[in-house]
């Protein structure tokens, strides 16, 4: 019983942080590679494998070395998608998602080797940051 119950905290550790959601959904679009989402959060290669490992600990994300490249993608299994369907309807039409998604997909045409080559400089590949939408609350939801 304790080992459930602190598999189930590290998973909703996992969980609380914006950054690591946001690598979630990423990764629901299929494998990535470090840099890739290094490029899309724009935060430190560090910040982003530390958040990575944290994801990795929690049992939501494994990765595979391929030479100088590190991949990362969703973890299979039930338990894992146990606790990600719940995440994936409640995400659903996020404004920074969505921007992220738009993103990945420019930079999965360019790959990894030339988003790489220069630095993660999204300029010098062609590729402009679309914008985040507001997202306006409903009436219900206005306090």
């Amino acid at each position: 019983m304790i080992r459930a119950l602190s598999t189930t905290v590290e998973v909703l550790k996992a969980l609380a942080h914006p950054v690591r959601l946001r690598i979630l959904a990423m990764l629901r679009g299929g494998e990535l590679c470090l840099c890739q989402i290094t490029a899309v959060l724009e935060l430190a290669t560090s910040t982003v494998s530390a958040h990575l490992s944290d994801l990795k600990r929690a049992g939501l994300v494994v990765e595979r070395k391929d030479g100088r490249w590190v991949f990362h993608r969703l973890a299979e299994g039930e338990e894992a998608s146990a606790h990600l369907v719940p995440l994936w309807s409640s995400s659903a039409r996020d404004p920074q998602l969505e921007s992220d998604a738009r993103l990945l997909r420019e930079l999965r045409r360019v790959g990894v080797q030339e988003l790489c080559r220069v630095d993660l400089d999204l300029k010098r590949l062609g590729i402009k940051r679309p914008p985040v939408a507001v997202a306006r609350a409903r009436p219900e939801e206005r306090s």
